[in-house]
């Protein structure tokens, strides 16, 4: 994944629920219900767009 040449930013699961202030369950229950994407080569590479969940998780 290149940042760069895709205009993407991503991080792990870990990273945007800290930086959200959210647990990691609450993550993982949006990618659960397709409210977010899952990026990665395997279930212990997920990555997510921080656009995404700053949409999904925008305070309303």
């Amino acid at each position: 994944m290149n940042n760069l040449t895709c205009g993407r930013h991503y991080e792990t699961i870990a990273q945007c629920a800290e930086r959200c202030k959210i647990s990691e369950r609450t993550i993982r229950r949006a990618i659960a219900d397709g409210r977010l994407t899952a990026y990665g080569l395997s279930p212990a590479m997920i990555r997510l767009d921080i656009h995404e969940v700053d949409q999904a998780f925008a305070a309303k």
